[in-house]
């Protein structure tokens, strides 16, 4: 049997599980324990099919399911939205530029735009158009005192960077 026929017999007792409701349980939305071991049997009866092409190193030689354990990390996987906030806020800080500046405010309270511009060794412009970033990522806080505006990190921001910098070299 070729892994195309096999990953479409896998298919099809999957879905007869799923579309018989004697054998799935409409509260877990998951088949039942014994079609579990069925399924897991199902897998274990083939697990010597391998696909014909070569296979790269960072997957599977065989298609192998622990249904009971995938079920229940899919059930408590991260929400598509928490996923997205996370990835934004890791897109904020993947511009060195941008790291250097969160780096500065986690060593202080806060500082104006103008002290980051001289920290970083950026213009100011390009300074404020990444601290705008880290805003909207809601990494940092803006306040202005008159003529002057200050930034600082979030709690957030503060967590993140630290996990960031934890072992890494920091010049002193």
């Amino acid at each position: 049997m070729g892994a195309v026929e096999f990953c479409e017999e896998l298919a099809g007792a999957l879905r007869d599980v799923i579309a018989d409701g004697s054998n799935f349980d409409a509260r877990t939305r998951k088949p039942r324990s014994s079609e579990l071991e069925a399924t897991s049997l199902f897998l274990a009866e083939r697990s010597d099919v391998r696909q014909n092409e070569q296979m790269s190193d960072d997957r599977c030689d065989l298609l192998c399911l622990d249904l009971e354990k995938a079920e229940v990390l899919r059930r408590r996987r991260l929400p598509d939205s928490g996923a997205t906030d996370l990835a934004s806020c890791a897109r904020a800080l993947a511009d060195p530029t941008r790291t250097i500046i969160a780096a500065a405010l986690a060593q202080t309270d806060e500082l104006c735009v103008c002290d980051l511009a001289w920290v970083t060794e950026r213009r100011i412009q390009a300074v404020s158009y990444h601290l705008g970033i880290l805003r909207t990522a809601s990494l940092t806080v803006s306040r202005r005192a008159g003529k002057i505006v200050f930034y600082a990190l979030t709690d957030r921001g503060r967590r993140l960077i630290d996990a960031h910098l934890e072992g890494a070299e920091v010049r002193a």
